[in-house]
């Protein structure tokens, strides 16, 4: 594992803190594992990954899940591994910057087109 993959280690918030994201090295990788989610409003249990494309998977949580998987230090950021979101059930190619100011934007691309999220690092 390469020096600079540690300034990604650690627990993340994700927007609107949702969920909490632990980012760690998974062999020569970084990977990142839901540790902590709300729970969908008006209930009181844990999410599910109800929109899982599998339907084996359906009922498994969301706290425990895999969400960032495969990333490798490039230039400047993490490259060549992949976001799921378990919003709507996909898989992204994703790239992890870490930013000046200490957040974490997270590149989730389909094709050429990318949407951003700003992660704030977990106490």
């Amino acid at each position: 594992m390469s020096s600079t993959a540690g300034p990604i280690s650690g627990r993340w918030h994700t927007p609107e803190n949702k969920a909490i994201v632990e980012i760690a090295p998974c062999g020569a990788q970084l990977c990142g594992t839901i540790v902590s989610a709300v729970p969908l409003p008006r209930t009181t249990t844990p999410p599910l990954d109800t929109h899982n494309p599998d339907p084996a998977l359906r009922n498994r949580l969301i706290i425990g899940m895999r969400l960032l998987s495969g990333f490798v230090p490039g230039r400047g950021n993490w490259t060549g591994g992949t976001i799921y979101n378990p919003v709507n059930g996909k898989t992204y190619k994703a790239v992890l910057t870490l930013m000046p100011d200490g957040q974490l934007k997270v590149s989730g691309c389909v094709a050429f087109l990318c949407q951003d999220q700003f992660w704030r690092r977990a106490k």
